[in-house]
């Protein structure tokens, strides 16, 4: 069996899991059998073998593939953070926020991916939102879809931050906020251990809204407290001349 490695790749097939050394050693314990957009995702806790921790994993049996959401956990860390979680959401896709409470941070290439394939879904399912009509319990669904990304991508910047402090833990993170300029409730965020690497992950959100025919507009960097509006970095200027916030952009209000 491989060893366990914190630098995981997102989702998977059992045998790639079982590669990594993922296998459980005994009972396991569930935390919701219906998550994600689809109701399909299972959360569950398994015990690693010979060892006093275990991990938390999550399978989408739609894709029969699985997603480590901690490497090495233990049962009372899972309840923890279980109990907080199920207290302030239900989004469907806030599972996702369980990745954050392994003893060590996801691997911070591991939390870059995941929070480009959030927003890359947040952008799908507003562009969907926008392309229905005005009436109509599809108009409802499509909001419904366009919160329930919102909540995986929100938590996925969590963790993003949480891992590249731990990559550089002597040095506060860069963050660089940005706005969505079409849809006035979207202000997100990257993280990096640098400005450099922050950068290129605002690039990334950046190609991804013009995929979708969206527009990213930087608005800030921020190190610990201090705070920079982004049109004095000139590292920013290639987002600089995109078109400012609209007051008419479309709502989600149904």
């Amino acid at each position: 069996m491989s060893t366990v490695t914190t630098s995981l790749p997102l989702w998977m097939p059992a045998d790639r899991m079982r590669d990594l050394g993922f296998t459980p050693a005994g009972p396991e314990t569930d935390y919701g059998m219906q998550w994600g957009e689809n109701r399909a995702v299972r959360v569950s806790y398994a015990p690693h073998a010979d060892r006093d921790d275990g991990f938390l994993y999550a399978y989408d049996g739609k894709s029969e593939r699985y997603l480590v959401l901690a490497a090495h956990t233990t049962p009372a860390a899972v309840q923890a953070a279980w109990r907080e979680l199920t207290a302030c959401t239900s989004a469907p896709d806030a599972y996702v926020a369980l990745a954050a409470l392994g003893e060590q941070p996801v691997a911070l290439e591991q939390a870059r991916a995941l929070l480009l394939h959030c927003v890359d879904r947040e952008l799908a399912a507003y562009r969907d939102f926008t392309a229905t009509g005005l009436d109509g319990p599809v108009r409802v669904d499509a909001a419904h879809a366009v919160v329930v990304q919102r909540s995986a991508r929100v938590s996925a910047e969590e963790i993003l931050v949480d891992s590249a402090k731990a990559a550089n833990p002597d040095v506060a993170p860069i963050l660089i906020r940005y706005r969505i300029t079409d849809d006035n409730g979207w202000i997100g965020r990257v993280a990096g251990v640098d400005l450099d690497s922050a950068l290129a992950d605002l690039r990334c959100v950046d190609e991804l809204a013009r995929q979708h025919d969206l527009t990213a507009l930087a608005t800030s960097v921020n190190r610990g407290h201090t705070r920079v509006a982004a049109a004095r970095v000139p590292e920013l200027n290639v987002l600089a001349t995109h078109a400012p916030l609209t007051a008419d952009a479309p709502q989600l209000g149904l």
